[in-house]
């Protein structure tokens, strides 16, 4: 899964690659609204919002917009 917060969505969108440590653990799945969830992640990735259709997209193994 690929964090969706404000700085790893930048650095993707330059065409630059997320350099993501080993380890890094899901701290907190935080329900946000009826249609999607927050998730907390180590080192303060915590503020993208993932909507449960990119969830599905994901398992399903579609490519996400």
């Amino acid at each position: 899964m690929q964090c969706r917060c404000a700085e790893c969505l930048l650095v993707r969108r330059s065409g630059r690659q997320v350099e993501t440590p080993e380890g890094i653990a899901l701290l907190e799945i935080i329900p946000y609204g009826a249609n999607a969830v927050q998730f907390r992640f180590q080192r303060r990735h915590e503020r993208g919002i993932f909507p449960f259709s990119y969830l599905r997209e994901l398992e399903r193994g579609l490519p996400s917009v």
